[in-house]
């Protein structure tokens, strides 16, 4: 039976040839040499600098939409979602996991006290569970 081939039995008894399955790794028979230790040390340290950069450029931008000062003292996700600069589903997904302030349920509408809003996203945009054990202070 030659190297390259594997049999295997395809109907009763036949044997039919197929071709062995490739090898995923290269290996150091065929002249492969996992990179050196200083190649990755030096690829770890651009990474780390191209991490620190967007860090740096994420904290200049602004993250959030300031409120708008329109008398009203509720805003539903919808309206969470534009100050958050996400999406619908997101800030949905964010209050099933407990990430947002508390809220209270009108009808089908979730809402939120925005003074409450404002205070969580100038305290970092807490957990409900911090948050509320802050006393929202």
């Amino acid at each position: 039976m030659s190297a390259n081939v594997l049999r295997l039995p395809i109907a009763r008894d036949q044997p039919e040839a197929l071709p062995a399955p490739a090898p995923v790794w290269r290996t150091i028979a065929e002249g492969y040499a996992p990179p050196a230790a200083a190649d990755l040390a030096g690829r770890i340290d651009r990474l780390i600098a191209l991490l620190e950069l967007l860090v740096a450029q994420t904290a200049e931008a602004p993250s959030i939409v300031p409120l708008a000062d329109d008398g009203e003292l509720l805003i539903d996700q919808a309206e969470l979602a534009e100050v958050l600069k996400l999406s619908l589903r997101s800030v949905r997904r964010m209050e099933t996991a407990g990430e947002l302030p508390p809220s209270v349920l009108s009808g089908r509408r979730r809402l939120y006290l925005k003074n409450e809003v404002e205070r969580w996203l100038k305290h970092g945009r807490p957990p409900r569970q911090e948050w509320e054990a802050r006393g929202r202070k």
